[in-house]
């Protein structure tokens, strides 16, 4: 009984730095209320040796009260009372009477419908009613010095009743028995808990009666912030121009509706992205306005404006030879600087297709004074709006790769043709991969 009670002691001192590690850590389950003092009473069984000397163990049966002060969440002061009887615990027919009475640190975890707790109680013990031989003397009735450790789980019914569930003591005296004076006892027990002045952990101050709360400002208004641009600042003479808009909205992803007007030219397709044929226009600086409308607030626009200039493609007069040497030159151009093919819609280049757009670059870099247009092309499927957009994505991929083998990007200018002008207009695969493609002009 000594050595099972030295354990006990070692675990419910384990129990108490583990409560107290538990409590003071973030709590896992939500915490519903809180105790100020509770109060418990119960049934136990005491496994006892006293008296007589050592370990003729017997069992005993009583009960507890034990009374609860709540200092903090986890931190408390515990008393209690508990008693025990037993008849005939020895051959000469004597019975015993055991009550203690302790006091000690309680620590405890609540958790969301049972609580942990363990605690050390010192105090003092009396027995009574039995035989407790000293050195020279006896007598009936003693007292001594105890030590209570141990703890136990308490089961939530509602915030004013739980439920003990176990509760589990190390009992030390020290009444004479004419042998060591000291007895060993385990007490279990169960019981009811009554807890008082009971109060919510999560339900906030009341606000006074005279406090309003304003309300929350209205939101600011949306905004429309729209730019817009030229693919080329200078356009030849019957060649498309693009010109691409840029709308942002605050808040985001609002639904828009767009507009475009032009002094010059004749604007093609819709959306953010148009093209303005310059077939039949002087000579000359144009403008485009472009209008980006809240489609749930028309009155809620954003403004572009971008400007281009139209110029001549007109060769110079010149003589018969010149003539001759021009053409020359255009032969030997395009010998050399062949267009480039791409497969349905995508801009990105071939490898066989890269080898061809290398040697152009070597050619434009032999001949530094040749400028050249790029334009990019789609075939006759799909909305002119994105073939304008596709187009010039083509253009862009070339003249990147071009300018990456060496090429000056002063000799380049790209241009999208989308889907007009086709080159074929056969409706087989055969005829549009023609279509689809990065062709190359001189500029004069």
């Amino acid at each position: 009984m000594r050595g099972t009670g030295l354990i006990l002691l070692a675990l419910g001192a384990g129990a108490l730095c583990v409560s107290a590690a538990f409590a003071q850590s973030k709590p896992q389950f939500k915490i519903i209320d809180a105790t100020r003092w509770d109060f418990s009473v119960g049934y136990n069984n005491t496994r006892a040796n006293a008296p007589p000397s050592q370990c003729q163990c017997f069992n005993m049966n009583g009960g507890f009260v034990f009374g609860s002060v709540h200092l903090t969440d986890w931190f408390g002061i515990e008393g209690q009372f508990t008693g025990g009887h037993s008849s005939n615990i020895s051959p000469l027919g004597q019975g015993l009477t055991l009550t203690t009475f302790t006091a000690g640190p309680r620590v405890s975890h609540r958790f969301h419908r049972f609580t942990p707790y363990g605690e050390v109680l010192v105090g003092g013990a009396h027995g009574s009613d039995s035989y407790f031989p000293s050195k020279t003397s006896s007598s009936s009735s003693a007292s001594s010095f105890a030590l209570s450790t141990g703890g136990g789980v308490d089961f939530r019914l509602t915030p004013r009743f739980s439920i003990r569930g176990l509760d589990m003591q190390y009992l030390r005296t020290s009444l004479p028995n004419g042998g060591s004076n000291e007895q060993n006892q385990l007490m279990i027990g169960a019981g009811l808990v009554i807890k008082f002045q009971e109060r919510s952990r999560e339900t906030p101050a009341p606000l006074p009666v005279q406090a309003v709360i304003p309300p929350p400002p209205p939101p600011p208004p949306p905004v429309v912030a729209f730019t817009c641009g030229t693919n080329v600042a200078n356009v030849p003479l019957g060649q498309m121009l693009v010109i691409t808009g840029d709308a942002k909205t605050e808040p985001g992803q609002l639904d828009l509706d767009y507009s475009w007007s032009t002094d010059g030219g004749t604007i093609e397709g819709s959306g953010k992205v148009v093209s303005i044929n310059t077939t039949g226009m002087p000579i000359g600086d144009y403008r485009v306005q472009g209008h980006a409308h809240l489609v749930s607030a028309p009155s809620i626009v954003g403004d572009c404006v971008a400007v281009f200039r139209v110029i001549s493609v007109e060769p110079p007069p010149a003589s018969s030879n010149t003539y001759v040497t021009i053409e020359k030159n255009e032969r030997e151009f395009h010998e050399n600087v062949r267009d480039a093919y791409f497969d349905v819609n995508s801009a990105k280049i071939k490898p066989d297709t890269l080898a061809t757009i290398i040697h152009a670059a070597q050619y434009l870099v032999a001949h530094p004074k040749i400028q050249v247009i790029i334009s990019g092309w789609a075939d006759p499927r799909g909305s002119a709006d994105y073939n304008l957009v596709l187009g010039i994505k083509r253009a862009n991929a070339v003249r990147d790769a071009l300018m990456d083998a060496g090429v000056p990007p002063s000799q380049l200018e790209v241009i999208s043709n989308g889907k007009s002008s086709q080159v074929c207009t056969t409706k087989d695969q055969k005829c549009w991969q023609q279509n689809r493609r990065v062709s190359y002009t001189m500029k004069p």
